[in-house]
């Protein structure tokens, strides 16, 4: 069982080191689009602090147009990644295809009379990580390594904006791991409860008419009944874990988009930021929690 386990993994570890290269392009899509995603931060900057003051609607006009080209071309980039994302979910698709298949003969026989659902496990793993690759699962993992770069900009506005978003987005890397920790064990008992009651399903279709002969229906039944209320319970755990995060997520992420507007107007008071730093503050912190959001989502 160990030698077949670690044979699968070798065979997914070779199919996604075959997709090296448009991992490496997705990567660069990404590092140019958290790039285009401060444009939002430095619009509102000048306006507050360049436009408003002077009354020029020229650079107003300037800068308008020059946001709107960045989104276009944010969009653009966006679109494309999504589109070879999806792209490299069908490649690691087609690469285990055969693999998959191979597994699921060679063990057809073995399964008819002890795991019939374990055989099809391969190809349940294989449509999960297609539709892992094809979601903003893998957005989110390449935009997270930009979080801190997002921070420093926050820091470079004030010092003490920059402490209050790195302590909220702490917090959030945090509940991340909590996700993963209180998921974890639901999670895999659900996956064998499941393996468990596709084998009973399975051993019941094949041996029908034996079970009927021999009066174990109710019996069948029974154990049906116990492997689907594991099943059950496994995934309401792990389903309370992801709300109960999720909901601590959505508090601590409400307070910070007000908190920095807050302490920035304190700030501004005391006449240490502009008005501009405020705007430009907060947005930038919502494109800093962005992808740890996106990282706690993907644990519903």
């Amino acid at each position: 069982m160990a030698k077949r386990h670690s044979k699968r993994g070798n065979t997914m570890a070779c199919a996604l080191r075959q997709q090296t290269a448009l991992f490496v392009a997705a990567g660069m899509f990404s590092g140019v689009l958290n790039m285009l995603a401060l444009t939002g931060a430095f619009y509102m900057l000048q306006i507050y602090d360049r436009v408003l003051p002077s009354g020029s609607v020229q650079t107003l006009m300037g800068l308008t147009i020059l946001m709107a080209g960045l989104y276009i071309a944010y969009g653009l980039l966006d679109f494309f990644r999504d589109r070879l994302l999806s792209r490299i979910g069908l490649r690691v698709d087609r690469a285990l295809s055969r693999p998959v298949f191979s597994f699921i003969h060679k063990h057809t026989g073995r399964a008819a009379t002890e795991h019939a659902g374990s055989a099809l496990t391969p190809l349940r793993d294989a449509d999960q990580i297609r539709n892992f690759l094809s979601s903003r699962g893998p957005a989110a993992l390449f935009d997270l390594p930009w979080v801190p770069l997002f921070l420093a900009i926050i820091y470079l506005l004030h010092p003490m904006l920059g402490l209050f978003a790195s302590g909220g987005a702490l917090t959030l890397l945090l509940l991340t791991a909590l996700a993963e920790t209180l998921c974890k064990r639901p999670l895999a008992e659900a996956a064998v409860s499941y393996a468990e009651r596709s084998d009973l399903a399975e051993a019941t279709r094949r041996n029908s008419e034996a079970i009927r002969a021999l009066g174990m229906g109710t019996h069948f039944d029974k154990r049906w009944m116990e492997a689907n209320a594991r099943l059950l319970n496994s995934q309401m755990r792990a389903a309370d874990a992801t709300s109960t995060i999720g909901t601590l997520a959505r508090f601590v992420r409400f307070f910070l988009q007000s908190g920095i507007l807050g302490l920035g107007a304190y700030l501004a008071i005391l006449g240490e930021v502009s008005a501009g730093t405020i705007i430009a503050g907060s947005i930038t912190l919502s494109r800093a929690l962005a992808p740890l959001d996106s990282a706690i989502a993907q644990w519903r």
